[in-house]
């Protein structure tokens, strides 16, 4: 059994994913989730016209697509009023968020949201509590014109591309290229290119072939250049940034490289290495897909 203390935590851990999982699979591809009380009237719009009503909400078959709004909606909110999410050991419909104490307002459930949503089929449920909480964050500035509400960082919040920890990484992988290239494959042919990746893949699974083999710590050396020089196959050819998470643990926050091509995807190149040794030839169309 999960206790709300779990819960929560894996939530905030995966509100991000939520999110990206809605906006790139589920939400037609003009939707803008740029957390404004615009974007909350269309995505509502787009419940009501998916879910047939509050039975839906407990259908499996919809869950990423629930969880995804539930994420989207209390993170916008958030963005407008502070807060944190919290998971009461009695709520009925958690997680909910809680605006900064300031303002204060009751705490709100997206999901119960969802349900006000379906039983009014006004497309009005959402932007209403926004505009609520930006009313409150109003009035409070009235007495403190310098205040600003406080957000609880999570998973959704963009990391800071300045980070001291991936400035030092690129700066070291950077530095011991060449030695990477002597140590491990010193009659390849690394030029930057995507079609260097089929040997870079078979160099992976040669060194690394299992999944296991590959996260175990006395391959780190390898496996953090393997995955730079794809991450740079990829921002070199396609274009993008290096960026990495430092509110993560250590064994989550892996570099990534993001903006990438013109969709501004983003890939994770350890994961794309990991993939590689279960699915033959995914790096190169790894690189394909983003360059389509």
């Amino acid at each position: 059994m999960v206790v709300p203390a779990e819960a929560l935590t894996r939530w905030r851990r995966d509100v991000g994913l939520k999110i990206a999982y809605l906006r790139l699979f589920e939400l037609p591809e003009e939707f803008s989730l740029d957390y404004s009380a615009a974007s909350l009237r269309a995505v509502e719009g787009h419940v009501i016209d998916r879910l047939d009503g509050p039975d839906d909400l407990a259908d499996p078959g919809e869950q990423r697509f629930v969880d995804g709004v539930v994420a989207y909606v209390g993170e916008t909110l958030m963005r407008r009023g502070g807060g944190a999410w919290i998971w009461p050991e009695s709520a009925p419909h958690p997680p909910l968020v809680r605006p900064d104490d300031l303002l204060g307002l009751a705490p709100v459930s997206p999901r119960a949201l969802i349900l006000a949503a379906l039983r009014a089929e006004d497309g009005e449920r959402f932007s209403t509590v926004y505009h609520r909480w930006e009313r409150a964050v109003r009035r409070v500035r009235q007495d403190r014109p310098t205040w600003r509400p406080v957000k609880e960082p999570t998973s959704a919040d963009p990391p800071d591309p300045d980070s001291p920890r991936l400035t030092a990484w690129l700066a070291e992988r950077a530095r011991t290229f060449d030695r990477w290239v002597a140590t491990y494959a010193p009659e390849g042919r690394w030029d930057f290119t995507a079609d260097s990746l089929p040997a870079l893949e078979e160099l992976v699974r040669r060194v690394t072939p299992t999944p296991e083999e590959l996260h175990d710590p006395s391959h780190r050396d390898f496996v953090e250049g393997a995955a730079w020089y794809l991450g740079e196959v990829l921002r070199r050819g396609l274009g993008g940034r290096w960026n990495r998470d430092d509110r993560l643990a250590d064994d989550r926050s892996h570099p990534f490289v993001e903006k990438i091509g013109v969709w501004e995807s983003t890939s994770t190149p350890v994961f794309a290495l990991q993939t590689a040794l279960l699915q033959p030839g995914h790096l190169r169309a790894h690189h394909d897909s983003f360059a389509s």
